[in-house]
């Protein structure tokens, strides 16, 4: 069982490791490049740029949350046993630089793993879910978004990683002396949901969902309610709750005030006539476009509904819940980016009935030759994204368009 997935991840890493550009290609990366540097030298505070604001003592600072560039911070840090570090606003690109701007390389394939793990679970073959895994990861937004410095990788591991401890919870429910582990399961699954705030304060909105999914996971384990259930519902409340008020007073430092966040300042009123039928159906935002082995994985649904019910019903709130957000946003469209860049941290947890329902099918020959098909697409929109420089060059579908048509 180790092996395909230690094949499976390091495989991942090399793939997205040789499409690393070696600078940040977006003013969204320089900014988490420079917030890292400012770590390194004890200090928050950036250069200007179009994603920072004034704040605390006049300096300016990222808008993004920190999570991402404390996680680079040891890749950045080490190198320095080499080299002289970077300090913020430096031209060009040390070691140091390169191995922060690495950090999705092993994130990415860190989801890539955590996929598989779900499969493994939920009782496929190890080497069956690593090759289900490995078409998630080239088919879909996954691949593009692990060569640059964006959060959303980072944000998707923490959500999946949140709910693969429901999972694990779940599944060992039937221990009977896994009270106490039940329990320190679901401390991890907050945590994780919480680190995903810390990494997107956007994320506040999923944590009612997910609350959902975990309240229910909590009732079905001690259904007479009790004492053990309200342990179980404080394991769940407590370390979300630490993590959000640790991103207040994060904010509070920075911009002088807990709510003072200059998101406030922007446009939530988009028509969503003008952006919901985008992410659907647009050559350039459709999350179906760039990740077709959505469609499978939510047919999979009615296969697994009995038994994931409780998992299903929270990914389905939270979903909801982030597209009225986003949809409403005056950036929908994530600026200059391979497609829908802010869905793409629900995509992995869609994915989850593709493997919770893979068992259930025949003849698994014919139906790797039917994802390989419809998973074509993906690869060819993701493919393209992740090999060129995006902000340079046309759109993938302008580029396989204009390849098709001669």
């Amino acid at each position: 069982m180790k092996t395909p997935g230690v094949f499976l991840f390091l495989g991942s890493l090399l793939i997205s490791a040789l499409m690393l550009p070696g600078k940040p290609l977006t003013v969204d990366s320089r900014a988490n490049l420079e917030t890292t540097r400012a770590l390194a030298h004890g200090r928050l505070s950036v250069p200007r740029s179009l994603v920072t604001r004034a704040g605390h003592g006049g300096n300016h600072y990222s808008l993004y949350g920190p999570l991402l560039p404390v996680v680079a911070l040891p890749g950045f840090l080490a190198a320095g046993i080499f080299e002289e570090m970077s300090q913020p606003g430096d031209e060009g690109c040390r070691l140091g630089d390169c191995l922060a701007l690495a950090t999705n390389t092993w994130l990415s394939a860190l989801l890539i793993w955590l996929l598989f793990r779900i499969g493994v679970m939920a009782s496929l073959p190890a080497w069956e879910s690593a090759l289900l895994a490995g078409v998630c990861g080239l088919s879909t937004l996954i691949f593009p978004y692990s060569r640059d410095f964006f959060n959303q990788p980072l944000t998707a591991v923490c959500l999946l990683a949140a709910f693969y401890f429901l999972i694990l919870q779940k599944n060992r429910q039937a221990d009977s002396a896994g009270v106490e582990r039940s329990n320190l399961l679901l401390v991890w699954a907050s945590f994780a949901m919480g680190a995903s705030i810390l990494s997107r304060m956007d994320m506040m909105v999923l944590v009612p969902g997910f609350l959902l999914s975990a309240s229910v996971l909590a009732w079905r384990t001690y259904p007479r309610g009790g004492i053990d259930f309200c342990k179980s519902i404080a394991a769940v409340v407590i370390p979300i709750s630490f993590c959000a008020g640790s991103l207040l007073l994060f904010d509070w430092y920075r911009w002088g005030g807990l709510l003072a966040t200059p998101y406030a300042r922007l446009s939530f009123r988009t028509p969503w006539i003008d952006t919901l039928p985008r992410f659907f159906f647009s050559p350039d935002l459709s999350v179906l476009l760039y990740n077709p082995l959505l469609l499978v994985s939510w047919g999979m649904i009615f296969l697994t509904w009995r038994t994931c019910r409780w998992l299903y019903s929270g990914v389905l709130v939270l979903s909801i819940t982030y597209l009225i957000l986003i949809s409403s946003y005056v950036d929908y469209h994530g600026g200059i980016c391979p497609g829908p860049r802010y869905l793409m941290v629900l995509v992995p947890l869609h994915l989850l009935p593709l493997f919770l329902g893979w068992k259930y099918l025949q003849r698994k020959w014919m139906a790797f030759a039917a994802i390989s098909l419809v998973a074509l697409p993906g690869l060819l929109m993701n493919g393209y994204s992740a090999w060129v420089d995006y902000t340079k060059m046309p759109t993938a579908w302008d580029f396989w368009s204009s390849l098709l048509s001669g």
